[in-house]
C-alpha cells in the first residue's frame, strides 16, 4: 500500500487564519476511570464503556462509505472549490468536499419516503428540565419539515407548562388546551383546526403549544391526548408528529402518549448528573415494558458549554463526555452530539439558518436517523 502524502488536500476548505501545524500538546498524564454516577439506574451504574458495542446504524454505515471521489462531477456549493468552479466557468470542477457529500447523503436519507396510511409519532423525552428537550424537538421538527414533503406538527403536552410557544412564531392566539376544550364541545373542520396551529412559513414546521411557563389548572389527560391524536389521524393532513413530553412519566397524559409513540428521541447533556437522571428515566420505561422503544431510541447529546481554557480541565470533560456517550450508545440505537451554539443558548424562535454549520449538521443527522428508524417499522 503506497505511503500517504503528508501534504494537505489543496481543495479542502481551510480558514485563512488557521494554523497549518498543531500547537504543542501538554505531556500526557495517566488517566484513572471515572466512578459510576450516583443513581439508581442499573444502566448508568455500568460505569466505563462496555466491551460489546452495538452494530452501526444504517445512517452511520452510509456515512462510512463516503469517500473523496464520491463528489466528483457535482457542482461545489461553498469554499475554495466553489470559487475555482465559478472562476473557470465550470471548466475546472473540483467536485464536492467531504462535508458537502455528507450533507447531501443525510438529506437524501432524511427525504426518503415513509409507508403511507398512518401518522408517525415521535416523542422527545428527558427526565429533567432545562436540558434542551423543547429546543431539540423544535429544531428536529423544523429540519424535517424543511426537507420533507410531509406535513410535520409539534405538540407540546408538558403538564407543567411548556416552552415550545417561545421557540416558534406565534401565529395563533390559542393553545392545545383551547383545542382540547373545543373538541370536547364539537367536531372541528380542518380549516377550524388550523386556527389553533402556529405556522412557520420559512421551515413549514407547525406547532400547537402550551401556555408558556404556566402550569395549567386543568392539564391534558390521557383521554384528552387520545381525542386529539384520533382527530389528527382521521381529519388533518399531518404525517409526522413530534411530541414534546413532560418530565414526569407518571402524569396522566403520558399514559396515552407513550403507547402511541413510534420512536423516542432521548435528550441528554454532557453533564454527568443530568445524564444519569435521564438514563434512570429510560430504565424506568424499560421496566414498564417499553424495552424496544428505549433500545430503538435516538439520543441527542447537547453540549451546554464552550471548551474550558484550562487544558487539563478540558481533558477531564472530554473523558467524562466519552463515558456518558458510551452509556447512551449501550442503551439506545444512536448518539448524536449537538455542539454548543450561542444562538440556541440565547433562546427565542429557532431559525435554522442562524445556527452554526456544525449544529445544523447535528439536527440533519438526527432527522436522518429518525427517518431511517421510521422506515423500518412494520
Amino acid at each position: 500500500m503506497p505511503e500517504q502524502s503528508s501534504f494537505p488536500d489543496p481543495w479542502v476548505d481551510v480558514a485563512p487564519d488557521e494554523a497549518p501545524f498543531p500547537s504543542p500538546q501538554p505531556q500526557e498524564r495517566e488517566e484513572t476511570p471515572l466512578p459510576p454516577p450516583k443513581t439508581h439506574s442499573r444502566r448508568a451504574l455500568r460505569g466505563p464503556a462496555p466491551t460489546v458495542r452495538r452494530d452501526p446504524t444504517r445512517t452511520e454505515q452510509m456515512l462510512e462509505r463516503i469517500n473523496t471521489t464520491d463528489g466528483r462531477g457535482e457542482r461545489p456549493e461553498k469554499g475554495l472549490r466553489r470559487f475555482v468552479y465559478s472562476l473557470t466557468n465550470g471548466r475546472v470542477n473540483p467536485g464536492l468536499s467531504k462535508d458537502e457529500q455528507v450533507r447531501h447523503s443525510l438529506i437524501r436519507t432524511l427525504t426518503a419516503p415513509l409507508p403511507s396510511g398512518r401518522v408517525y409519532y415521535i416523542g422527545c423525552f428527558t427526565q429533567k428540565g432545562g436540558l434542551g428537550k423543547t429546543t431539540t424537538a423544535t429544531a428536529l421538527g423544523a429540519m424535517m419539515a424543511t426537507h420533507r414533503n410531509d406535513k410535520v406538527l409539534g405538540l407540546d403536552v408538558n403538564p407543567d407548562g411548556g416552552s415550545m410557544a417561545l421557540r416558534v412564531p406565534q401565529t395563533s392566539e390559542y393553545t392545545i388546551l383551547d383545542l382540547r376544550d373545543e373538541l370536547l364541545r364539537r367536531d372541528l373542520s380542518p380549516m377550524e383546526f388550523d386556527g389553533f396551529v402556529n405556522h412557520n412559513p420559512t421551515t413549514r414546521f407547525d406547532a400547537i403549544v402550551m401556555p408558556p411557563g404556566e402550569k395549567p389548572s386543568s392539564p391534558l389527560s390521557a383521554e384528552d391526548f387520545r381525542m386529539i391524536a384520533n382527530g389528527l389521524h382521521e381529519k388533518y393532513p399531518y404525517r409526522i408528529v413530534l411530541v414534546d413530553c413532560g418530565t414526569d412519566l407518571t402524569s396522566s397524559v403520558m399514559d396515552s402518549v407513550i403507547p402511541r409513540l413510534d420512536l423516542l428521541v432521548t435528550v441528554s447533556t454532557t453533564i454527568r448528573d443530568e445524564a444519569a437522571v435521564t438514563l434512570g428515566g429510560l430504565d424506568a420505561l424499560s421496566k414498564d415494558g417499553y424495552e424496544d422503544l428505549v433500545s430503538n431510541s435516538v439520543t441527542m447529546m447537547v453540549h451546554k458549554q464552550l471548551n474550558d481554557p484550562d487544558v487539563q480541565e478540558q481533558r477531564r470533560i472530554d473523558r467524562e463526555t466519552r463515558e456518558i456517550r458510551s452509556w447512551f450508545r449501550d442503551t439506545t440505537s444512536a448518539v448524536i452530539d449537538v455542539p454548543y451554539d450561542s444562538t440556541l443558548r440565547r433562546g427565542g424562535v429557532i431559525d435554522l439558518n442562524s445556527l452554526t454549520e456544525e449544529t445544523q449538521m447535528a439536527y440533519l443527522r438526527g432527522g436522518a436517523e429518525i427517518t431511517t428508524s421510521l422506515a423500518q417499522l412494520r
